[in-house]
């Protein structure tokens, strides 16, 4: 405890919330999205998940319920994944949704790590 009585914090002590570096992804026609055969606009990706908005979709999602099918389309590659949703939080007068990739197979991965190298790589040597 410190001197003011609350306990001290150490890096140790906080909660990581993202393991991963996400891509913010801006009216890119090169990636989309849809789970459960409905498309969603995408907010950002990385190698473990997705943020995407919730729009009107038929779709119904829940924090921590279940798995859904989701579909992932990158330039001309479309992979198959299972995705778990870990949050779904106000942003404005929309909502966003996080989403984690579960159980994904070395040779999806693979794909999505070039995918989201590529997209880097082209974004710093402009």
């Amino acid at each position: 405890m410190g001197k003011s009585g609350k306990k001290n914090t150490t890096q140790s002590d906080t909660q990581v919330v993202r393991q991963f570096f996400r891509m913010p992804i801006n009216n890119c026609s090169n990636i989309s999205f849809q789970i459960d055969n409905n498309p969603f606009e995408i907010v950002n990706i990385g190698n473990s998940g997705i943020a995407f908005y919730t729009g009107e979709s038929s779709t119904k999602l829940e924090a921590g319920k279940g798995l859904h099918p989701v579909e992932l389309r990158l330039h001309d590659t479309s992979i198959s994944l299972q995705g778990q949703i870990m949050h779904i939080s106000a942003n404005g007068d929309q909502e966003i949704c996080g989403m984690k990739f579960i159980d994904m197979e070395n040779d999806r991965q693979e794909i999505l790590e070039k995918y989201l190298n590529d997209t880097l790589a082209s974004v710093f040597n402009k």
